[in-house]
């Protein structure tokens, strides 16, 4: 698929095309929920498709579950998808976090991360992460600290930089060769 990149970082980088985003919108006209916690307000509903769309085109195989702890099932794990909106690419320094609340609740095997542009014409698969590695690995943020970015977390959240996560482009160049 000429649409997909990997990086020499090993982040799979997508160009998106407007059938893929027509598919995340009728997932979303199909399954529109707005969680209570949504900093977004649901308006953040689209990326998490979007996300759920971007890595089901880059792995077919995935299987894709309707559930509130994971999203797909995938190399014998439940794979729970997080989703970011971003004006600029990633870089390995850049931060990734997860609300402790869904840490606690969710019941997933590994965590996925992608970060979308604002305008949706390109994504970037950032790796993936066993959740018991996260919680490990990544700091505790309190409510209420603001952050480097001036961000003030709204809730307690786990943060650990992209750097840190398993690349999954050696699953994807496997499956191209």
């Amino acid at each position: 698929m000429s649409d997909i990149k990997v990086l020499s970082n090993g982040i799979i980088q997508v160009a998106n095309n407007q059938e893929l985003v027509d598919k995340a919108k009728k997932i979303i006209a199909n399954n529109f929920v707005v969680n209570p916690r949504s900093v977004l307000k649901g308006q953040g509903n689209l990326q998490g498709a979007m996300g759920e769309v971007i890595f089901n085109y880059v792995f077919p195989e995935a299987e894709k579950v309707e559930s509130y702890d994971y999203d797909f099932y995938w190399q014998n794990r439940k794979i729970e998808i997080k989703t970011k909106s971003a004006n600029t690419s990633p870089t390995d320094n850049m931060d990734i976090s997860i609300p402790v609340y869904s840490l606690e609740k969710q019941q997933c095997d590994s965590y996925v991360f992608i970060r979308i542009l604002n305008d949706f014409t390109t994504a970037w698969i950032l790796g993936g992460i066993t959740k018991q590695a996260y919680i490990e690995r990544s700091t505790l943020y309190k409510k209420g600290f603001t952050d480097y970015n001036g961000y003030t977390f709204l809730w307690d959240a786990r943060i650990l930089k992209i750097g840190n996560l398993r690349r999954l482009s050696d699953y994807y160049n496997s499956k191209s060769e």
